[in-house]
């Protein structure tokens, strides 16, 4: 291995290389096998580790006059309209999730009134992070919802979002893309009418 390092040392004049481990390759494989293998650096395999087998959903709200307007988010990847969304780290409550989230992808404060809703949907594992990321046998995750009062928050979006706009709950639902999405806005908005 040392003799390898020093090879590829000496081609880039002196500086290391950045390949200072061989993942699960067998010994005397052609170089046309070998470029079947899917290398994945240290950070990819720390993040895998990290990601536990759920999602949360939050879906910011304020009240304007008499009504009710959520902050929806139209996703940078897929162009769609959506809540807030993303999975939990080793170590978190589903709460702190979503409040992780909500500040990542919003800026909202991790101390703003959350209210947990009573929604929660299923989605294949393999829609979230591409493989069967927990084994063989996990075929389903969870999503738990929340909704955060965003009451005079300046939303600052990630790079996860190309825009964010507020809405009632009719246009919500007319531009929600995902069901899930509805049913949680749904039970968020006749919460919020009964307060």
């Amino acid at each position: 291995m040392k003799t390898i390092e020093n090879y590829y040392k000496k081609l880039r004049d002196g500086k290391a290389s950045p390949t200072k481990e061989f993942f699960e390759v067998p010994v005397g494989i052609s170089f046309k096998d070998f470029n079947k293998f899917k290398i994945i650096d240290e950070f990819e395999r720390e993040k895998e580790k990290m990601r536990q087998p759920y999602q949360t959903l939050i879906f910011p709200y304020k009240k304007e006059n008499v009504e009710y307007k959520y902050a929806i988010f139209l996703r940078e990847d897929m162009k769609v309209w959506q809540g807030i969304c993303g999975g939990g780290e080793e170590g978190e409550t589903i709460l702190e999730t979503a409040k992780r989230e909500t500040f990542e992808e919003s800026g909202i404060s991790k101390a703003s009134k959350f209210i947990q809703l009573d929604t929660i949907t299923t989605m294949p594992v393999v829609a979230v992070t591409g493989k069967f990321t927990w084994g063989e046998n996990v075929f389903v995750i969870k999503e738990y919802c929340f909704g955060v009062d965003a009451t005079n928050i300046q939303i600052k979006l990630s790079d996860e979002h190309l825009n964010y706009k507020w809405v009632n709950f009719a246009e919500a639902e007319k531009l929600l893309k995902w069901d899930s999405d509805k049913t949680a806005i749904w039970e968020l908005n006749e919460r919020l009418k009964r307060e």
